[in-house]
C-alpha cells in the first residue's frame, strides 16, 4: 500500500485477532456449504488434553494407517505456554 502511495494505519493485535476469527468465520460458513468436502476440526486444547485421543480421530477421518504413536510424540506442550504468554502480552 505505500508503493502505492496509500497510508497504512498500525493494526492492534485486536483488531488483526478480530479480522482472523471473522476469517475463520467465513471460511467454516464456505466450507459447511460444500457437498464434496469432509472437514475434521482439531481443537488445540484437546490434542494437548489427550494426543492419543485426537490422533486416532485424524486417523479414522483420513481412513489411512497412520502412526499415532510418532503424532502423540509430536505434541509439545511447552509450545501452549508460550502461546498463552504472548496471550496476555496482547
Amino acid at each position: 500500500m505505500e508503493r502505492l502511495g496509500k497510508g497504512i494505519s498500525a493494526a492492534t493485535p485486536k483488531s488483526v485477532a478480530q479480522a482472523f476469527e471473522q476469517h475463520l468465520r467465513k471460511i467454516k460458513a464456505w466450507l459447511s456449504e460444500q457437498a464434496n468436502m469432509q472437514v475434521l476440526y482439531v481443537d488445540y486444547a484437546a490434542v494437548l488434553e489427550d494426543p492419543n485421543r485426537e490422533a486416532l480421530k485424524i486417523r479414522a477421518f483420513l481412513g489411512q494407517e497412520l502412526d499415532v504413536d510418532a503424532m502423540v510424540r509430536k505434541v509439545e506442550h511447552s509450545l501452549y505456554r508460550e502461546k498463552l504468554s504472548s496471550k496476555v502480552k496482547a
